[in-house]
């Protein structure tokens, strides 16, 4: 284009290039998170219980960058958004009223979480097939790790508070 402008002329052909489509949004849905442990039966408080699932709302952000030369099918799409879970419980039961252990046990999570994917779009009628690949990071923004734990031998009951999972990586 400058060369012909230098020359005072006119292409014949010009081909524009295609800019990267950008597409910017937000994010809402519900999730339904439910956790199962595994593991040593020293942990049975968590093993044997079964944990109801939890509800909660998550959201976010998204920015998506189309490439035009695919006929719009490839993207990379980014997210960053919020998401939660929540559990508590009770384990064990008073067989004896001069020897039991009782447990109330409370996780509660939340997370800060970026998504980085390439995604592929493929039309199906009026509708879309996606599949995403790539990666996705969560940091604690919130936590709660509690156990109270209540123990009866022949006398007064010997109540004790602390951390429920002194590893939390095995999120």
């Amino acid at each position: 284009i400058n060369y012909f402008k230098c020359k005072q002329s006119t292409a014949v052909f010009h081909k524009k290039t295609e800019k990267i489509i950008t597409e910017f949004g937000i994010t809402a849905g519900m999730m339904a998170t439910k956790i199962k442990f595994t593991g040593d039966q020293f942990y049975d408080r968590l093993i044997n219980v079964n944990h109801k699932p939890s509800y909660t709302i998550s959201g976010g952000l998204f920015a998506e960058f189309i490439f035009p030369r695919s006929q719009k099918k490839w993207s990379i799409y980014n997210e960053l958004g919020y998401v939660s879970y929540k559990s508590n419980w009770k384990y064990g039961e008073i067989t004896d009223p001069d020897y039991y252990t009782l447990y109330q046990c409370e996780l509660k999570y939340s997370y800060i979480r970026l998504t980085n994917m390439l995604k592929f779009k493929y039309p199906v009628g009026n509708a879309y097939v996606f599949i995403k690949l790539g990666l996705s990071n969560g940091f604690v923004a919130t936590e709660k790790n509690y156990q109270q734990k209540e123990v009866k031998f022949y006398s007064t009951p010997v109540i004790t508070e602390g951390e429920l999972l002194a590893d939390r990586r095995v999120f």
